[in-house]
């Protein structure tokens, strides 16, 4: 497992720098940002309480898991129970590859402590991950993206593991998981907690450069939280995951965890980081195994820009711009982050469609 990840590390090193500070491209996005979901996710948490308590074993916990199975299958979803009597309820965006060589997997868990509502902890959690499968199943991916409701994150995350127990047996290729826990309560600041390991860590770095890149306006932290969740499964298995966690667990494991304690607007930030790092993760593991791309030039590059292969074409990176900040590139009509055309043109006598996953200067 760490030696396959070493090597999409080094892939990601060698060529995802400059992915990772990318722009994701509004037309490949489908306008998806430009969405305001707060009110899905309102509406999706105070379903969720409406249950009442969602302590494993009871009938809100119960009514839980079967109100995620219809919203996933509603979306268009192939729909999975996991876990024998726990009850993990799995969501399945199949991807287009006929022989997928890894899978994304974003998770949280539905039930709550006892005798709480949990709309903090974990309904927004729930709700953002619903809304990112809503969202994402408009588009088409690669590699298939699972949406995971895990049960008994409460009771030492039983659900997870007993979902990563089977993942090992079967050797699932999982390249990522996203944990959200605890993810709506905002004291004002817009404090966020990264959690990770060595493993995830350039993956936090990224959702760093998402933030300043979208202008999300998060104040993030990295590792102040020391909290357990159902990421911990996954790294023991020496998975790559990440956690998103708030940095004030508020009202959370009590009665007064209800619906009017979500801030709305910072959990829609939040579902928006893992939307555009879910859309730039699979797209890298697609330029992993792209197919030739036949691509021209408009004339009016310059020596030293900085371009990289994708799947539909050349990403464009001015020549003054370092990968990490990209710069705005003021000539007229190109942007960073810009795919160039299809088309076929050759560059210092190297044929660009055979130029494939590699970053390189004109």
């Amino acid at each position: 497992m760490l030696s396959r990840w070493n090597k999409i590390r080094q892939a990601f090193i060698l060529a995802g720098v400059v992915v990772c500070a990318a722009v994701l491209c509004p037309a490949a996005a489908g306008g998806l940002l430009e969405e305001n979901c707060e009110k899905e996710l309102q509406k999706t948490v105070q379903e969720l309480v409406a249950f009442g308590d969602r302590s494993v074993g009871t009938e809100g916990n119960k009514a839980a898991a079967l109100y995620l199975q219809k919203k996933l299958a509603e979306i268009g979803l192939e729909v999975a129970l996991q876990g024998g009597e726990l009850q993990n309820v799995v969501g399945l965006l199949k991807g287009t590859n006929a022989a997928p060589r890894e899978v994304l997997i974003v998770g949280a868990h539905y039930d709550s402590a006892k005798k709480s509502p949990g709309a903090t902890d974990n309904g927004a959690g729930v709700a953002i991950v619903l809304e990112q499968a809503r969202l994402l199943s408009r588009l088409s991916f690669a590699y298939d993206i699972k949406f995971a409701f895990w049960n008994g994150e409460e009771l030492g995350g039983k659900g997870s593991k007993a979902y990563v127990k089977e993942a090992v047996e079967k050797k699932e290729p999982i390249a990522l998981y996203l944990n959200y826990d605890s993810v709506g309560f905002d004291t004002g600041k817009c404090l966020l907690d990264l959690m990770h390991n060595n493993l995830s860590e350039k993956i936090a770095k990224w959702v760093v450069e998402i933030n300043e890149q979208y202008k999300l306006g998060y104040t993030l932290s990295q590792n102040t939280k020391k909290c357990f969740s159902d990421h911990r499964p996954f790294w023991d298995a020496g998975f790559c995951a990440l956690m998103f966690h708030c940095s004030d667990h508020g009202p959370a494991h009590t009665p007064k965890d209800t619906a009017d304690q979500v801030s709305y607007a910072y959990a829609w930030k939040n579902a928006k980081l893992g939307l555009i790092l879910l859309s730039e993760w699979n797209n890298f593991l697609t330029r992993r195994h792209p197919p030739s791309p036949r691509l021209r030039w408009t004339g009016r590059e310059h020596r030293g820009d900085l371009f990289l292969t994708g799947f539909i074409g050349l990403r464009i990176f001015p020549a003054e711009a370092q990968p990490a900040s990209l710069k705005s590139y003021a000539e007229p009509g190109r942007r960073r982050g810009d795919f160039l055309p299809q088309g076929t043109q050759r560059t210092q006598g190297k044929d660009v469609s055979q130029m494939q996953n590699k970053a390189f200067r004109i």
